[in-house]
């Protein structure tokens, strides 16, 4: 579909749950230039571009370019101007050159993600699902729910798209049958997200990481990666409390362990691969072939 960006920050993506856990903006700036914007629950990331130069500012401080990636953005290879913004605290990236984003937003929050990105139920039919979860009339009434009306955001914005919802004008703005290529193939890089990387053994063992290390998201795999030693505390699986744990790792992809693990568990060290880079495991050309240690790589959740 195609929405006109406005002065007003229009809600990309968002965890419309009640603990959200990022927000994904955009508002027009000069020409056709846009700001992109990223809240979580502990950061706000701003990006814009300035004098050819892309900007970024973090909870308001400006960040120098040196320091980016420090600060979760990342310049992509061999693609001129364009950064991508990986935050180690959700499933959720963004790759941004001034004027076009392409978001990324995990599985895991299918059923959980809404905003102009349509609501991730993988029912296409009910994408125009506006922000109190009604459907929406049409692309404007749709486009509307999803303004960010803060203190900068112009009142005169708002009036004017109720105003073209009911009368012809710039209808060419707003269109539901736009097919766009994906200048990038699915062969393109995937950001790995923080997790409790949880290993199980054939013994009735389990071991959950002491803390949360990248990882590629659910249907994704690495393509590069280097092997670091990593921290577990191990029990059997059987164990009440270990049971509790996976049960809280099925809707939650970090988890703090209790401060008297150790009276239950024994510490551990392992090697596992920590991946700088996924791709989709749909990918035709970068499938992997079922082999040994394919099958062996499935026990990181």
């Amino acid at each position: 579909m195609k929405l006109p960006m406005t002065t007003c920050y229009t809600v990309i993506a968002k965890d419309c749950t009640a603990e959200s856990e990022f927000v994904l903006m955009a508002k027009k700036r000069e020409g056709e230039e846009l700001e992109l914007k990223m809240v979580t629950r502990t950061k706000t990331y701003e990006l814009y571009e300035k004098n050819k130069k892309m900007v970024l500012e973090v909870n308001g401080y400006k960040i120098e370019e040196k320091d980016f990636e420090e600060n979760g953005i990342y310049k992509v290879a061999n693609r001129e101007g364009l950064y991508e913004i990986r935050c180690k605290d959700t499933g959720a990236s963004a790759r941004f050159d001034g004027k076009n984003i392409i978001a990324r937003i995990g599985t895991e929050y299918a059923n959980r993600q809404c905003g102009i990105c349509g609501h991730m139920n993988f029912d296409k039919s009910d994408d125009l699902r506006k922000a109190d979860n009604q459907e929406a009339e049409n692309l404007r009434d749709f486009h509307k729910s999803y303004l960010y009306r803060d203190s900068e955001c112009d009142q005169s914005v708002i009036e004017a798209i109720e105003k073209d919802s009911s009368e012809e004008g710039r209808e060419e703005e707003y269109r539901e049958d736009v097919d766009y290529e994906d200048s990038e193939n699915q062969d393109e890089n995937i950001a790995p997200i923080h997790k409790t990387i949880v290993v199980e053994e054939d013994v009735g063992k389990i071991c959950l990481s002491k803390a949360s290390h990248f990882q590629c998201p659910k249907g994704s795999r690495s393509t590069s990666g280097d092997l670091e030693e990593i921290e577990f505390a191990c029990m059997k699986r059987h164990q009440h409390k270990a049971q509790k744990m996976l049960r809280q790792l099925r809707s939650h992809r970090v988890l703090s362990l209790p401060e008297d693990i150790q009276d239950y568990s024994e510490a551990e060290s392992r090697m596992i691969e920590i991946p700088s880079k996924c791709v989709s495991i749909n990918s035709s050309e970068n499938r992997p072939r079922k082999n040994q240690n394919d099958q062996q790589q499935k026990i990181f959740l």
